[in-house]
């Protein structure tokens, strides 16, 4: 089971030129082949974390190497313009947040959230032209499924390796926000984490 796994990272990270194409679309068509590999590869890492966190956090045979590159998969996912895309990533980091930090490679900590913060945002911003669910084609329920129900547990974990380095962060987009999509991003971003704020005054 173990070595099953392993074969498949190995097959999913010969996926990365397709996510970098995913990753480098400015709009989200979430039926160009590059997007749908990218949900599914999403999707098949995060399967992967879930059964073995560990081998996501860097056991195993050639661990590291392998934790660290498909970290880089999970970053292009989530860079990506599909938000389904993203949202299949959100698994990664839930169960990458249940391997101590201490069992985890530096870049894995800290660095893995914070990277990944400033797209998960993107993702949960309202759209430019956005009125009234009326009129929008965004899937309402979906959308706040999306930030009710999973990014706001990965944001909490996001907190837990950045702390002040997160609030700093939501804080200047806020203050650097030029339309009201922008500014609800960072107070969202803030409120997702408020009680774990709070728990540590």
């Amino acid at each position: 089971d173990g070595e099953a796994l392993l074969e498949a990272a190995d097959v999913l990270l010969s996926h990365r030129a397709t996510l970098l194409a995913a990753a480098s679309s400015e709009a989200a068509q979430p039926h160009e082949p590059s997007h749908r590999v990218a949900r599914e590869v999403a999707w098949a890492v995060s399967a992967i974390a879930q059964r073995d966190a560990g081998l996501v956090g860097g056991g195993g045979a050639g661990g590291e190497a392998r934790a660290l590159a498909l970290a880089e998969l999970m970053l292009l996912c989530v860079s990506s313009g599909s938000r389904p895309t993203a949202d299949a990533a959100l698994d990664y980091f839930a169960a990458m947040n249940t391997v101590p930090v201490a069992g985890r490679h530096p870049q894995l900590c800290r660095p893995l959230f914070a990277s990944a913060l400033p797209h998960l945002l993107r993702h949960a911003q309202f759209p430019e032209d956005f009125t009234t669910w009326a009129e929008s084609d965004l899937d309402e329920d979906e959308f706040h499924r999306f930030r009710e129900q999973q990014l706001a547990d990965v944001l909490e974990s996001a907190y837990g390796m950045m702390r002040n380095e997160y609030l700093t962060s939501v804080a200047a987009l806020g203050a650097a926000a030029r339309a009201w999509q922008q500014y609800e991003v960072s107070l969202y971003a803030l409120r997702s984490v408020a009680l774990r704020v709070r728990a540590t005054l």
